[in-house]
Order: C-alpha cells, then structure tokens, then sequence
C-alpha cells in the first residue's frame, strides 16, 4: 500500500490550516511571530534599493495589475500575485530573513509576502493575520523538514519548493478556502514548487527571486483554488508528488 493512502499529509494539512484559530496559538508563539514581522520589516528595508529589486520592478511594471495591494517601502500598489512577489524578492535580498536550520529554508520573505497581499484584498484583522501566517510557517517548514536533506542533495533549494506550499497556506486561510478548497490550493502550488541551486555553482541573481517566486506562486494557487479549479488531492504524499 502506498504510504500516502495511510498518512494522506495533504488533507490533514488542509484541515490543520482550515482548523487552525488565533486564540489557539500559544501566547508565546504570537509574541514571537511579532518579533518575526519586525525583523520581516527590518531586512526589507535594507533588501528594497537592491539591484534585482530594480530590474524586477523595471520587468514587471509595464504589465500593470489592479492596485490592490502594497509594494513595501513605495507607494506603489498592484495585484497581489505581483505585491508578493516584488515584497518577497525585496525581503529575501540579502539572505538576513529568518532561516529554519533543519528544513533548510528561509519562511518568513514568502509566508509574510502571501499573507500581507491577501490580508490586504480581504481586509483581514491582526488575529487572522497570525493564525495565516502560523498556517503558513507550520506548512512550508514541516514539507521541509519532511524531504531534507536528500532535496538539497538533488540541486533543490527547499526555500521555493516548500515555500510555496507556506504561501498558498497562508493565502487559503485568509480566503476562507475550507478544507477542499485548500486541499486543492496546496496541489495546486505543488506545480509551481520549483527552485535549483545551481547558482552556487554558476552565480548569477536568479536567487533574490526564489522567494518572491514562491510567494507569488502560492497566492495565485489561493486565488486559482478559490476560482474552482483543483489540484491532486495528494501532492504532497502521493506517489509522484512532492514527497514522493
């Protein structure tokens, strides 16, 4: 029997994140999630005048985008799709974000970026805010934590193939999703996970964008999810999913 019929990760995912409440969280993770904003805020501002950051707004700007939510640091507004990706890219310039040593990622510059541009079109209060973006941590950090170190191994930086899982988290909670329409968020992303370290190897800026990428990806996968379209019911555990 497959492992993924036994322990089905991505529906119990769905219900964790769709289940998850503000006032379950323990006051000590929230006063750390403050923490977490601020320092979030605190590398944006030093990653925001960064060269790729430029160019990127150079790339993306003529394409327009209803002004619905904020790019940091300007008074620049677009869609959300293209507000997490400017915000992530701004936020994970310099590789001084919030990094989780085991799952080999940085969370913050894509939780924060998904959840700050939903949070924005919905209107969302401060509580519901935290419990995304928890929703979003939790999710990218344990796919992380289930796939490394061999994922590093193959050329993979977890940063973008499991932060995007974090990103449509946090999207789909503030969306409202519901247990299927999150399910169908995450299988969603799943095609959208991707990210190679071969910038290691090679150079090049290709890095600044990953997070950014994973942000975006995830908020469209949200907003893809709650449009009606579906994702495999298992990508996470299912046989060539990404765990698999």
């Amino acid at each position: 029997m497959n492992a993924g019929a036994r322990y089905p990760a991505t529906q119990r995912l769905a219900e964790f994140i769709t289940g998850l409440r503000c006032e379950d969280i323990p006051p000590v993770l929230r006063a750390r999630l403050g923490v977490l904003l601020i320092d979030f805020f605190r590398v944006a501002a030093v990653g925001a005048g960064a060269p790729w950051v430029a160019k990127l707004r150079q790339a993306l700007g003529p394409l327009g985008g209803a002004p619905l939510a904020a790019v940091l640091l300007s008074d620049e507004r677009t869609d959300p799709v293209r507000a997490a990706y400017l915000n992530g890219v701004i936020a994970g310039s310099l590789d001084w974000d919030d990094t989780h040593v085991g799952a080999m990622l940085h969370p913050g510059v894509v939780v924060w970026p998904a959840a700050l541009a939903i949070g924005e079109l919905t209107g969302a209060d401060g509580r519901a805010l935290v419990a995304a973006a928890v929703a979003g941590y939790e999710t990218m950090i344990r796919i992380g934590l289930s796939v490394q170190p061999s994922h590093f191994r193959r050329g993979f930086q977890s940063t973008p193939t499991c932060g995007v899982f974090g990103a449509a988290a946090a999207a789909a909670k503030l969306l409202g999703l519901g247990i299927e329409g999150t399910r169908d968020a995450l299988g969603l992303a799943a095609s959208s996970a991707g990210g190679i370290t071969q910038f290691y190897l090679s150079g090049s800026e290709v890095k600044r964008l990953h997070a950014g990428k994973a942000a975006a990806a995830g908020v469209e996968a949200a907003l893809l999810a709650r449009a009606g379209l579906t994702g495999p019911r298992d990508a996470v555990e299912g046989e060539q999913g990404v765990g698999g």
